[in-house]
């Protein structure tokens, strides 16, 4: 999975005036997920979002390890939010380089890795990249009889993402993401995370829908 975000260094004061101003497009030319033309900041819930992430970077600025969790329905751009806030403290160089990647995949890559006779460490992996975006939480294929094993791999993730910023999106609700990655990751999750770091985008609307209907 590839690393996502590039863009000239910026300061912490330069950075919080782009993502106010939404000139935000830190991904490669043509990935829908760089693009925040579509992110309605006038929105009462988008200019909420926008600025409970705000804070969670200020806090990454002065040295604070603190989790985000954008929760929302699909379209509503918590995937371009959290993209552009780790985007943009990578750009500024004071937390270095980030890693996206889709929780699904995780899942995939985890199963590979057993079914190839070569179990992965996921803590050793998440180790290297010091700010990491995990994507779509809740969104993994596996089976009822699996969540026992699905909730051991979300409890490694969790130890090792607590160690340091990272962000988190999921189309589910507290309680329902709770259900997903189980009570013993969630304890861990919801103290990094801690109560402000719960970013609602339930009421933004889909902006995929809103752009295809104006063509």
């Amino acid at each position: 999975m590839r690393k996502r975000g590039r863009m000239a260094a910026l300061t912490a004061v330069a950075a919080r005036q782009a993502i106010h101003s939404r000139r935000l497009s830190w991904l490669d030319e043509g990935d829908d997920c760089g693009l925040f033309d579509e992110f309605n900041a006038e929105h009462p819930a988008a200019a909420a979002a926008v600025d409970s992430v705000m804070g969670w970077c200020e806090d990454v600025y002065r040295g604070k390890i603190r989790g985000l969790c954008l929760m929302g329905n699909t379209g509503c751009g918590k995937t371009h939010l959290g993209n552009a806030a780790c985007g943009v403290l990578e750009a500024d160089g004071r937390v270095g380089s980030y890693f996206y990647a889709p929780a699904n995949w995780v899942f995939e890559w985890v199963r590979q890795g057993y079914g190839n006779g070569k179990p992965v460490s996921i803590k050793l992996w998440l180790d290297t990249w010091p700010l990491i975006m995990l994507d779509d939480v809740g969104a993994e294929h596996v089976s009822e009889k699996g969540q026992g094993w699905s909730h051991a791999i979300y409890l490694e993730i969790a130890e090792a993402l607590c160690a340091k910023p990272f962000v988190l999106t999921t189309n589910l609700g507290v309680e329902q993401l709770r259900e997903r990655v189980g009570g013993r990751a969630w304890s861990r999750f919801g103290e990094a995370i801690g109560a402000n770091g719960f970013v609602d985008m339930f009421d933004l609307p889909d902006y995929r829908l809103a752009r295809a209907s104006r063509r």
